[in-house]
């Protein structure tokens, strides 16, 4: 794993967390990193580190949601994804 990660117990609070997660369809092998918020920094992060994890990226990525990867658009209709989240394609689709 790259950079320094916290590690804590919060006794008696409850803290919302967002799961990254991550399938590789034919062997089953899962991908799961929690993160404190749902924003295009922890989709990165998350992707970066699956990547890692698998050695690689796959021929192909299927999503169930990117609402936080598009900036404009829904679902087929995606007009523009964020600008980070494309550079993050283009450097590892090279």
């Amino acid at each position: 794993m790259t950079g320094a990660r916290r590690v804590d117990y919060m006794e008696g609070q409850k803290t919302t967390v967002c799961f990254f997660c991550g399938v590789l369809c034919f062997s089953g092998v899962p991908f799961v990193m929690a993160c404190a918020y749902d924003r295009v920094e922890a989709l990165l992060e998350g992707h970066i580190e699956m990547f890692e994890l698998f050695d690689g990226l796959s021929g192909r990525l299927i999503y169930g949601d990117t609402r936080t990867a598009v900036q404009d658009g829904w679902s087929k209709y995606v007009r523009k994804l964020n600008e980070h989240f494309c550079q993050l394609i283009a450097h590892y689709a090279a």
